[in-house]
């Protein structure tokens, strides 16, 4: 989480506050009057404060079921805009040399207010290609149209749309105080940090999370779907491979009349054994290295677009149990038909 250029932006803590907060949390003065107990406190030194106002819409991350018609949007300081951070998703705009996608916010684009949004958010929720619009009501009453500008990938602002603080006061201006605060604290002071914020500005009702927390709390619709999937594709993965090991305990009773002619020409009980196993061996190694290269063609234009990893050794331990299962199943059925032969299975053939 103290990576700048991942998910949190290099903020450890995120605060929301349903009664926004009038004081700057980075000043002794500030945090004296939003009712801090020893403001001046050596606690406070090496945390940084940055501030949001926020208009409370609705929830636009995927935990809302519904369409939002009237999103929550944040304000972003210019302080936010020259630090950057995040990880950059798609843009409408060549970024030039030396600056960053977050520059978009400023200023308008004719009578469209430029605005950020999350991937996620962008092609799950809104619905709404880069560079589209989305029409919503200032705090006058006036109807506005926002323009998606870029996205941000796999964000801490799943539920909000970004915009330029200028813009924010224009729309909303009598919107005052700080409604969200990131918080960049040194490695192990979050839980202490998180603690003193909580218990102290009680007042203001404000709930104070790890980014990395809020992170999974988004992360656990998507993972309930893979979760889902992965149930199933076990299940299906079981029954092909009890299926796999039926179908080759019948190819091998159906193949006695020829292990009885092995027989018959001096091949040892052993020797059908072995000369059954390594064609049945083949068959599976085979197959399951054509579907994994089948699978992984499959998967790859995910991977290769994403931070995401292939779990290597999941996935070879799924593939050499199905071996075994299949040659556990070839080794059965052969000692069951391969090895006693009579000579009216020879006649069969």
């Amino acid at each position: 989480p103290g990576d700048r250029k991942s998910e949190t932006g290099g903020y450890r803590l995120i605060l929301t506050a349903n009664i926004p907060l009038t004081g700057d949390l980075n000043s002794p003065e500030g945090r004296r009057l939003l009712g801090i107990k020893n403001p001046a406190d050596a606690d406070w030194q090496n945390v940084h404060f940055t501030p949001l106002r926020m208009w409370a819409g609705q929830d636009i991350s995927c935990l809302n079921l519904t369409k939002p018609s009237s999103p929550t949007i944040l304000g972003m300081p210019d302080e936010m805009i020259r630090r950057g951070g995040f990880i950059e998703g798609s843009s409408l705009a060549a970024v030039p040399a030396g600056r960053s996608f977050w520059d978009s916010l400023d200023g308008n684009q004719g009578d469209e207010i430029p605005v950020i949004a999350d991937a996620d958010t962008q092609e799950y929720v809104l619905q709404i290609p880069l560079g589209g619009t989305m029409p919503i009501t200032d705090q006058l009453g006036r109807p506005q149209k926002l323009k998606l500008v870029a996205t941000v990938a796999h964000s801490i602002f799943q539920g909000q749309l970004l915009m330029g603080d200028a813009n924010f006061k224009k729309l909303f201006p009598a919107q005052s105080g700080f409604g969200m605060v990131l918080i960049d604290t040194p490695p192990g002071q979050e839980a202490a940090i998180a603690k003193r914020l909580s218990s102290e500005l009680d007042d203001f009702s404000v709930s104070v999370d790890t980014t990395s927390a809020r992170l999974r709390s988004y992360q656990e619709v998507q993972n309930t779907y893979l979760s889902t999937f992965q149930t199933l594709g076990a299940l299906g993965l079981m029954l092909g491979t009890l299926g796999l090991a039926v179908v080759l305990v019948r190819t091998v009773i159906e193949r006695k009349a020829e292990l009885a002619l092995l027989a018959s020409l001096g091949f040892t009980s052993a020797a059908r054994v072995r000369l059954v196993l390594a064609e049945n061996a083949f068959l599976l190694v085979v197959g399951l290295a054509a579907g994994a290269v089948c699978a992984l063609i499959g998967i790859l234009p995910a991977v290769a677009n994403s931070a995401r990893v292939i779990n290597a050794s999941g996935l070879a331990l799924t593939l050499v149990s199905v071996l075994a299962v299949g040659l556990a199943a070839s080794a059965v059925a052969v000692r069951l038909s391969g090895v006693n032969v009579i000579p009216a299975d020879l006649r069969h053939q």
